[in-house]
């Protein structure tokens, strides 16, 4: 290889070395800028945040708070103690940015994975993609388990397709940890062991090496497993997959017309799972993958297809397997599109080899000019959302309020805060759990089930404790919006909260019941 080549590829190595890094950069600091001021983490990212502090706190593996996919927190939780336990806000503010670096980070492998299947210079319009898709950054804003999984899958891809045989080993070992962050990662072990008969079907020496991957893997799943079934009585692993092939064999056997079955949540959607499964994977898949990745992802396929690369068998058999949860949750109706998160990885790899049907591109480096255009989209995607981060701090202000002073509230438009503003005010003392680890809270949060009319829903929720009303602009309800607009009419309501008062963007209003007057008048 001549001087000329020489200083032509190291030139190349070096500046894609700092688009890389202008695009971690990037990325980074377009997810440390939209980390929402005064918002708390909710629903799931609450009782990550619980378990993590609660392990922090006493060192002890925490009981009743999650039943599996513990590994978020229990990674998580010497950053809590490092921050200490002094203040709320600062421990969710940590939660967040440790999902954000994570995420970052995954750029890298993610990079270098490319790499393994086209030329550096495609890999870098792939990774950007990936950086700058508006609903990863989205996600690792709220604080959950998906950009750790997400972060591990990636880097087992990037051990399992190595050159070298010797990192398969770490493959095995970030497939286990995967596992423990969602038990879904357990899927990955499949394709896996699929990967490496294929490989070394020519060498039966190496199977002794498989045995080996295997028994390392159980020694860092068994003392999860041990700790959660003396809990739980479960072991948040085989038991949930065996728990899922029992629901989904309920389609072939079971009787829904039996009451025990038709009634059993657990079997209740079980009747069209095959169906839903289908219509929702494919509904979702497209929608995720929109604009860029359904563009660029055929393209890339054909591009694999057409160059007999045996390594696109490889990648949709992961593929493949990796779906399959999210396909079993579609079809049980479980509507969150972030199980397909996933793949992003894959679909990487697949948009940086669409450029590959024209090898002009790389002596032009025009396509160069899209990382831009990637970075330009995500910012426009949440400049047309960022009123709802407004409405977010809004509304967990006034749950703050309604924890404090009612006893049981309507369903609305932000009652998943109930659970952290109950939480916070209890701080830094833990949420109370019944007998069946659920938390129980100080509010109730009652639904309006076949309430036609305002007068009907006071009745029928007077025995479950409502006390308060909390109604917003626009309900998609016609007596609560009757209520919003008309509400000096109602002599039986006394107005305890405007958000005019405040001087907020949104206009919520907070109501208490006078039951006696109700009664009187009705």
């Amino acid at each position: 290889m001549n001087d000329l080549k020489i200083n032509l590829l190291k030139k190349n190595y070096n500046r894609n070395l700092i688009i890389l890094s202008i695009v971690i950069f990037s990325s980074l600091s377009l997810r440390l800028f939209l980390i929402p001021i005064d918002v708390p983490i909710k629903l799931d990212g609450i009782d990550y945040f619980s378990f993590a502090f609660e392990f922090s706190k006493n060192g002890i593996y925490p009981n009743g708070i999650l039943h599996t996919n513990d590994g978020w927190s229990i990674f998580l939780s010497p950053f809590f103690s490092i921050v200490g336990s002094s203040d709320f806000m600062n421990l969710i503010y940590t939660q967040r940015i440790v999902s954000i670096i994570l995420s970052t980070m995954t750029i890298i492998p993610v990079y270098y994975l490319c790499k393994k299947f086209t030329s550096s210079s495609f890999s870098l319009v792939g990774t950007s993609i990936f950086a700058f898709h508006p609903r990863l950054i989205e996600n690792s804003i709220l604080g959950i388990t998906e950009s750790l999984f997400i972060f591990l899958v990636t880097l087992t891809l990037f051990f399992i397709f190595s050159k070298n045989d010797k990192l398969l080993f770490f493959g095995f070992i970030t497939a286990s940890f995967s596992s423990i962050v969602r038990y879904e990662g357990l899927m990955i072990f499949i394709p896996l062991s699929i990967f490496f008969f294929i490989k070394y079907r020519n060498n039966k020496k190496h199977y002794l090496r498989y045995i080996l991957f295997i028994g390392i893997a159980l020694l860092i799943l068994l003392p999860i497993a041990n700790l959660r079934s003396q809990d739980y009585e479960m072991d948040g692993f085989m038991s949930h997959l065996f728990s899922g092939i029992q629901i989904i064999s309920c389609t072939f056997q079971c009787d829904f017309e039996d009451p025990e079955v038709s009634e059993d949540p657990n079997y209740i959607q079980t009747k069209n799972l095959y169906s839903n499964s289908l219509i929702s994977t494919v509904k979702y898949l497209i929608w995720v993958s929109i604009p860029f990745f359904l563009i660029l992802t055929p393209i890339g396929v054909y591009q694999f297809f057409k160059s007999r690369n045996n390594n696109l068998l490889y990648l949709l058999l992961f593929g493949f397997f990796l779906l399959i949860p999210a396909s079993y949750a579609y079809g049980r109706e479980i509507q969150e599109i972030r199980y397909l998160f996933v793949l992003f990885p894959i679909l990487s790899i697949f948009s940086a080899n669409a450029f590959n049907f024209n090898k002009k591109f790389l002596k032009n480096n025009w396509f160069l000019f899209l990382i831009p255009v990637f970075f330009i989209f995500s910012i426009f995607y949440f400049s047309l959302y960022q009123d709802d981060y407004v409405f977010q701090k809004e509304i967990y202000f006034v749950t703050k309020y309604i924890v404090d002073e009612a006893d049981g509230v309507n369903i609305y438009n932000g009652n998943g805060y109930v659970k952290v503003a109950t939480l916070e005010n209890n701080w830094p003392n833990p949420l109370t759990l019944n007998e069946k680890g659920r938390t129980i809270y100080d509010v109730n949060k009652i639904p309006y089930d076949n309430s036609k009319t305002l007068e009907e829903f006071l009745i029928n929720s007077k025995n479950k404790n409502l006390t308060h009303l909390v109604i917003l602009e626009n309900n998609k309800n016609s007596f609560l919006d009757d209520l919003f607009k008309n509400y000096k009419n109602y002599q039986y309501l006394t107005k305890t909260f405007d958000s005019a008062d405040f001087e907020f963007e949104n206009r919520i209003l907070v109501f208490k019941i006078n039951y006696n007057l109700f009664e009187t008048i009705s």
